[in-house]
């Protein structure tokens, strides 16, 4: 093989390879429901990073209200292949701690072994429960599945009938009942 055809070749694999990695996959259209070992464990873990209507003191939703659980099996976000690591560091902890697994403890015990997982390490970062961290917040303040959390936080709040930069303080005719444009 010459090195033209080699180039071509490498070439058209790589290009072939982008395009397969690209289809369009569809997400989950539904609060998953725990159904193994891990599942049960990440949701145990989802409710003590933001803790759902079971667990808040004030009966807010959660991450779990808002599907969280979905994020971390989405095709969009490829870290599935990470949740046995978390999870078991997760048991570990707790069964060093308390004796008992993860799911089996009670909130502040469950945070307290998040906690230890976080510091266990100081010389190199925790990654994995980083990016899981990062992805319960995004499930529930993002707004991914559910907008659960963007109404906690108020959004998209009233409007009046103005737009600062586009109406020139000229109040809209044509508003909703809410105050929105049509």
């Amino acid at each position: 093989m010459k090195r033209r055809e080699f180039f071509i070749s490498f070439i058209s694999w790589v290009v072939g390879g982008f395009f397969i990695s690209c289809e369009r996959k569809k997400p989950l259209s539904f609060c998953k429901e725990p159904e193994d070992f891990y599942e049960k464990v990440l949701i145990a873990f989802i409710d003590t990073l933001i803790p759902g209507r079971e667990t808040d003191p004030a009966g807010e939703p959660g991450a779990i209200d808002a599907c969280a659980l979905n994020l971390f099996y989405d095709p969009f976000y490829p870290v599935q292949p990470l949740i046995p690591l978390v999870v078991r560091q997760l048991e570990a902890i707790s069964k060093k701690l308390y004796g008992k697994g993860f799911v089996e403890l009670k909130y502040e015990e469950r945070v307290r072994v998040v906690e230890e997982l976080e510091m266990s390490n100081n010389e190199v970062p925790n990654f994995e429960l980083k990016i899981f961290l990062i992805l319960s917040s995004l499930a529930f303040y993002g707004g991914i599945y559910s907008d659960l959390g963007l109404r906690y936080c108020g959004f998209p709040g009233e409007t009046h009938g103005y737009m600062e930069d586009f109406s020139f303080g000229i109040q809209f005719e044509e508003m909703t009942e809410d105050g929105n444009l049509p």
